[in-house]
């Protein structure tokens, strides 16, 4: 609608004149760099220049043909490039945080009541004085005290205790929600870093033969091939060519240097 009056005002005033919608045009293509520049925004990139294609073309001047090729071809690279979709991954690491309690840390064999047991008192001790019998004896004793059969048939102990597990599953979940903080801010590499250390604390301290702790390696190694910001292409160009030709306008140099 302002687009609209404006273009009256100047039909009426018999002064017809599209340096507006040329610096229009400027304006919406600087946008259009900033925001893939400094936040890698290719939606609002595209958008900007095709408004600015539009602008550009309600002049009716055919002095920008060459222009509106170079950023139509300037928005399809853009909409060519593969974007990551953040809310689908985010909800993918949610669900693997959702796993975490699923998961069975790694285990280890039973300690023998042996190991706390006080020691054997010498049987010899008193006794009459060794000989080589004597001797031998004590060395078969010895070494059978030494070796114990353990059985493996049964379910060994944890590794740490029950109260302290919740330990495993806390670290776990605060490297996934890092992983997913680096997401949402496109850092590729603490992202991939995050998740490479999530990975290895799962395969050391849980039972990576789980169907879960399976599942959740499985969905980290395709997390880590994902490029959340993508090679983005050089717009500078187009905008450079509008300015060089908007400084070519009727009455642009006057304008500049302050004169009627």
């Amino acid at each position: 609608a302002l687009r609209a009056t404006i273009a009256e005002l100047r039909k009426r005033s018999g002064k017809p004149d599209n340096r507006w919608m040329v610096a229009e045009a400027e304006h919406l293509l600087q946008i259009a760099r900033a925001r893939l520049q400094l936040a890698g925004d290719i939606n609002t990139a595209i958008a900007a220049i095709r408004q600015a294609e539009k602008r550009l073309l309600e002049t009716g001047d055919d002095q920008w043909t060459d222009i509106l090729q170079l950023l139509a071809a300037d928005a399809d690279k853009l909409a060519a490039i593969k974007q990551p979709d953040l809310k689908r991954l985010s909800a993918e690491i949610s669900s693997m945080v959702a796993q975490i309690p699923g998961l069975q840390p790694t285990y280890r064999e039973p300690i023998g009541p042996e190991a706390s047991a006080d020691p054997k008192p010498d049987s010899t001790e008193g006794a009459a004085p060794r000989n080589w019998q004597t001797l031998l004896q004590a060395l078969t004793s010895n070494a059978s005290d030494a070796i114990r059969i353990r059985r493996h048939d049964q379910v060994p102990a944890s590794l740490i205790a029950p109260e302290q597990e919740h330990i495993l599953y806390q670290s776990l979940e605060l490297m996934l929600e890092t992983s997913r903080l680096a997401l949402l801010q496109r850092d590729t590499d603490q992202f991939r870093a995050n998740l490479q250390r999530a990975g290895g604390w799962i395969h050391k301290r849980f039972n990576t033969d789980q169907a879960t702790a399976a599942d959740m390696l499985s969905k980290l190694a395709q997390l880590k091939q994902i490029e959340l910001a993508p090679a983005l292409p050089d717009i500078s160009p187009a905008l450079e060519a509008l300015q060089a030709r908007k400084m070519l306008l009727p009455g642009q140099t006057d304008e500049v240097s302050g004169q009627p």
